[in-house]
């Protein structure tokens, strides 16, 4: 049970909220309390950030402090910031997310710089690309690449149609849903066509590893986008069924756990009989651990 925190008549203040929020936030262990404090108030109360910094002896109604109290006590319940504001940033944009997304995390980050190299230094951004997303969830991977390339064009698939609500309203606010299509199949299952990039961040914690997370994870993202089976590569393994089908000529890039790109490979190998698959490359993500592969491929049926 969260104990209670200050007489609402005693904490009109801004200066007392960042006092008050930051001392909570550090006996639950939370990192960076004192930024999580600030930002918190940026997002609940909509005012700026230099607003607060410039004017510490504001004074906040009434409403203001009630919804910020509500706020701290779902933070200190283990709720992240991102889901109690209902987004979060990826890339320079903001991104909606529900309790059927996965929060966008930086790691992620890192597909997308290696997704623009690719597409800059394959073939060229002027010429199109159409590009394939696998477990899209939010959209924020391929709707990044989407706004960051326009001569792009995408279909982004997720096994759960409100994952897909949620990739659709962030298309939109983006202004680039013209540009995308979204479909609902268990991975590959019901995907037509050929694509020039696939890109992907899978399920890939092993099952027995899931309960050890952080409250923040295993407790708001949505399991079945979390769990890869017994070795965490299940997903691997099934995408690997039909990738040539879908990509018999083009580059292939997923996110992996940390430093476990060589398992990667090694599933996306084994018995590629007429097709050949390059292995790219391999790109860190900024805590130094190899974060994503980039693959080539090309069929030879």
């Amino acid at each position: 049970m969260i104990k209670n925190t200050m007489p609402l008549k005693l904490c009109l203040k801004i200066s007392d909220i960042i006092t008050h929020f930051t001392s909570e936030l550090t006996k639950a262990g939370i990192a960076n309390a004192h930024n999580e404090t600030r930002q918190m108030i940026v997002d609940a109360i909509a005012i700026r950030r230099e607003d607060f910094i410039l004017n510490p002896q504001m004074i906040l109604t009434r409403s203001q402090i009630i919804r910020l109290e509500s706020w701290l006590k779902r933070r200190l319940s283990g709720e992240p910031l991102a889901r109690i504001r209902g987004w979060q940033e990826f890339y320079g944009r903001k991104f909606m997310l529900s309790s059927a997304t996965l929060e966008p995390r930086p790691d992620s980050e890192t597909l997308i710089d290696a997704a623009l190299q690719v597409i800059d230094t394959q073939r060229g951004p002027a010429n199109s690309w159409r590009i394939l997303d696998v477990g899209t969830g939010t959209g924020c991977l391929v709707l990044t690449l989407l706004a960051e390339r326009c001569n792009t064009t995408a279909i982004g698939v997720d096994i759960c149609n409100q994952a897909l609500v949620i990739a659709q309203q962030n298309a939109t606010s983006l202004g680039i849903e013209d540009r995308v299509t979204w479909l609902q199949s268990n991975y590959l299952d019901q995907v037509t066509g050929e694509f020039d990039l696939l890109i992907s961040n899978p399920p890939y914690i092993k099952s027995a590893d899931i309960c050890s997370l952080q409250t923040e994870v295993v407790g708001h993202d949505p399991h079945l986008a979390l769990e890869g089976g017994l070795d965490g590569l299940d997903a691997y393994r099934y995408v690997k069924t039909d990738l040539f089908r879908v990509l018999p000529k083009g580059f292939a890039i997923f996110e992996t756990a940390c430093n476990d790109c060589n398992r990667v490979i090694s599933i996306l190998n084994a018995g590629t009989n007429h097709n050949w698959l390059s292995v790219l490359g391999t790109r860190q993500d900024l805590a130094g651990c190899e974060r994503c592969i980039i693959l080539e491929t090309f069929s030879r049926v």
